[in-house]
């Protein structure tokens, strides 16, 4: 097997587990020195659980202000409202709590701030293209820390993806430091999620290990996804014979990282990942059986899983 490539490592400082998100939270603030924490949260776990509360408490005069107002796909006009918020408080670190989209709308808003762009119109021309990675942003003076609710992996990459409501087009932005420098995983935070987001996400969390394991340009770093891979898809199927999951919560999150991992690297070494629906065709063969194989037999069985599908040599994750 061919020995060469590369991994770019994301900018993410570290992952907490096994405390409470406040306490964690308190911590990190204090770690950083941040004076004017501003919280984007969930509605539901602001409104219906204490869960928020609890964080607001630890932080003390810490806590500048707190917005629950995030739909479910992320919007221009919400995140320069929230951008133009978290200025007049005089945040100094930005804090997502809650699932995919509040974490994708606390990216941007740190790119808002540092350039001021409090109208939705402000943000054209800073999208991620074919031929740019990256969006022609400057470094933020401000960073986040996110405390994830659902099992997606968003808040181990550096993209946010927003919604341009006028045109009815979602786009990517996208720079290294959007990454957020802490992420902090307790399982208290995902027992209020609903059920079929819950493990909807951990579905997408896996496809994001098999897109990573059945790359025909492997690395050996990102090849370690299929433990993540394996926890994950363990824990949901445990989590669906239980009515609570109070086995598989603390876990699941964890075998995350792995996947993560692949998350925070995507795009490194210049092949997009597959972003059309998966068929049942496209998982007959499981990921894990091309796991350690030469580009041989990658190949080989990557062509017997597709039959004749039409997208083989453009998927990102089954690209030969």
């Amino acid at each position: 097997m061919r020995i060469a490539g590369s991994y770019q490592y994301p900018t993410m400082e570290t992952v907490i587990y096994g405390k409470p998100a406040a306490e964690a939270l308190r911590e990190e603030a204090e770690r950083v020195g941040a004076k004017r924490v501003y919280l984007i949260a969930s509605r539901t776990l602001n409104t219906t659980t204490d869960e928020i509360e609890k964080i607001r408490k630890a932080l003390g005069d810490r806590h500048a202000e707190t917005f629950d107002g995030i739909p479910q796909h992320t919007t221009r006009e919400v995140v320069v409202k929230v951008a133009k918020q978290a200025q007049e408080a005089k945040a100094d670190l930005v804090v997502a709590i809650g699932g995919g989209s509040v974490v994708d709308a606390a990216k941007i808003v740190l790119m808002c701030m540092e350039h001021e762009i409090f109208e939705k119109d402000g943000l054209d021309g800073y999208e991620t293209k074919p031929e740019r990675r990256f969006g022609q942003f400057r470094t933020p003076k401000i960073r986040m820390i996110a405390i994830p609710s659902t099992l997606s992996g968003g808040e181990y990459n550096s993209g946010s993806l927003v919604t341009d409501t006028r045109r009815k087009l979602k786009q990517i932005f996208n720079h290294p430091m959007m990454m957020p420098r802490s992420i902090i995983l307790d399982p208290a935070m995902t027992k209020y999620t609903p059920e079929k987001l819950w493990l909807g996400s951990g579905t997408r969390a896996m496809d994001h290990g098999i897109e990573a394991i059945c790359s025909s340009r492997p690395n050996v770093l990102v090849d370690a996804v299929p433990a993540g891979a394996a926890l994950s898809a363990r824990w949901l199927a445990a989590h669906q014979e239980q009515s609570r999951r109070r086995r598989g919560a603390a876990e699941l999150p964890v075998g995350l990282l792995a996947v993560g991992l692949r998350v925070a690297s995507e795009g490194a070494d210049g092949r997009e990942p597959c972003h059309r629906p998966r068929t049942r065709r496209h998982l007959q063969r499981p990921a894990l059986f091309l796991h350690g194989r030469d580009d041989a037999e990658r190949a080989a069985l990557q062509s017997s899983s597709h039959g004749n599908c039409p997208e083989i040599g453009r998927c990102g994750a089954w690209s030969t």
